[in-house]
């Protein structure tokens, strides 16, 4: 498709997509590493990234030069953002070993009677948006600054989210273990 898509460009807008890829590509990488925390992600997305700015070159070309790198930084943070969006990876029991549950309980205590598709069904009782924050904080291990920043909050609000959400996870358990109990 990028064979195609390349075909169809002048060669000035070959060179002017020439340029921002020596000029921007590390920066762009780096930009997206540090969202996605992996690689291969950093990679597609800057992929992806290159391949909509050839989808957009008319509207590039009349950017000052100036603006030019804005634009493409915008692009790889709408892409990586959309990235974490897209991902399908569920929080792993393992990687919920070092959560901080909220209470006095070590997480080895809140584990004796609980098993993964207990734990996969309280998950999943939470709410999408739940979810992605849990998977930020501890699947993508990312800091409640860099939540903060890609959700848009100050950083103490991001902690707090994190703090309601696992609370309202134990919540779901104890719930479950009290309905288990009654019957």
């Amino acid at each position: 498709m990028i064979i195609l898509l390349f075909d169809i460009l002048t060669e000035s807008e070959k060179e002017l997509i020439d340029k921002i890829f020596d000029e921007s590509n590390i920066k762009l990488y780096n930009i997206s590493l540090n969202m996605l925390h992996s690689p291969a992600d950093a990679e597609d997305a800057v992929a992806k990234t290159f391949l909509k700015i050839m989808d957009h070159i008319e509207k590039i070309k009349r950017l000052p030069d100036c603006k030019i790198a804005p634009y493409c930084v915008v692009i790889i943070k709408n892409i990586s953002t959309d990235i974490l969006r897209e991902r399908k990876k569920i929080v792993s029991f393992n990687e919920l070993e070092n959560m901080d549950w909220g209470g006095e309980d070590s997480f080895e205590e809140f584990l004796k009677n609980l098993d993964q598709k207990q734990l996969m069904s309280v998950i999943d009782r939470l709410s999408k948006e739940e979810q992605y924050f849990l998977q930020l904080r501890y699947a993508h291990e990312m800091s409640f600054k860099e939540i903060a920043e890609l959700s848009g909050v100050q950083e103490e609000a991001a902690k707090k989210r994190v703090q309601r959400i696992l609370k309202k996870l134990r919540a779901f358990y104890e719930e479950g273990e009290k309905i288990v109990q009654s019957i």
